[in-house]
């Protein structure tokens, strides 16, 4: 099949996990190249300004932008939201509720700023609610399968480089990967279908049911590598790069 978009993720996808982090040398030349072929987002749990170092460093001043875990999607030349689906405010108490029974630390989202929790006011754009902190894996899944009890509330956990911990990241129910890519396909006039996916981490399953085509990273947990249909290099081997020279400039 010759696809049309390739969906990347960030954080263990383009870069190591480091905020500071810049896609390689390799992997910015190969994407300059996909680009004269396909259309190419970024797909990410990061806000949009945390997101913005990485796209100038692949010179990708125009296209779209999956942000917040799919609750915005951004104009990355006009900064035009285009998709927006913050948690709402009944929500936002459930789960700050939840939370603070269970004695699990957390932070607000509110489109890039961190912003602590205050019963007499929240602000109208929670994007999501999320740890820094690390828990054994049994304590979030457990979280997460209460949280995920309420429809319109999705609970995902967070990978992290140290085995056997991770966290988790709240948002609407509406604001997944998965909705976040079905947005940009209408945008793009493409089918989710044409769209080759690469993720690596636990809030990487929407974004590799969303496509056509699904790519787990070298580096990936074990659960997304068997839900993939292929499994690519590791970030410190510049997986992306192979991605783009198999299915994008070679297909």
């Amino acid at each position: 099949m010759i696809y049309k978009g390739l969906i990347l993720d960030v954080d263990g996808t383009l870069v190591p996990y480091d905020y500071n982090a810049l896609p390689s040398k390799k992997v910015q030349q190969l994407i300059a190249k996909a680009r004269k072929k396909v259309n190419v987002c970024v797909a990410t749990g990061r806000s949009y300004a945390f997101v913005e170092p990485v796209l100038r460093s692949l010179s990708i001043d125009y296209g779209l932008a999956i942000v917040n875990n799919g609750a915005q999607v951004i104009d990355i030349e006009t900064k035009k939201e285009y998709y927006s689906q913050p948690i709402q405010k009944n929500d936002i108490l459930t789960i700050v509720n939840l939370l603070t029974r269970m004695r699990m630390p957390f932070y607000l989202n509110a489109g890039g700023r961190d912003i602590p929790f205050e019963r007499s006011y929240l602000p109208n754009h929670i994007f999501n609610i999320y740890s820094r902190e690390l828990f054994p894996q049994r304590k979030i899944q457990h979280i997460i399968s209460k949280l995920n009890s309420y429809s319109k509330i999705s609970a995902l956990e967070t990978s992290h480089t140290k085995s056997g911990l991770g966290g988790f990241v709240i948002t609407h129910a509406l604001a997944t990967k998965l909705q976040g890519i079905w947005e940009a396909a209408k945008i793009l006039d493409l089918r989710p279908s044409e769209f080759v996916g690469v993720g690596d981490g636990y809030n990487d399953f929407p974004l590799l049911r969303a496509c056509g085509l699904k790519i787990a990273m070298g580096n990936a947990n074990n659960k997304l590598k068997e839900f993939a249909d292929y499994i690519a290099p590791s970030v410190e081997n510049d997986g992306v790069a192979h991605v783009i020279e198999k299915y994008i400039l070679n297909p």
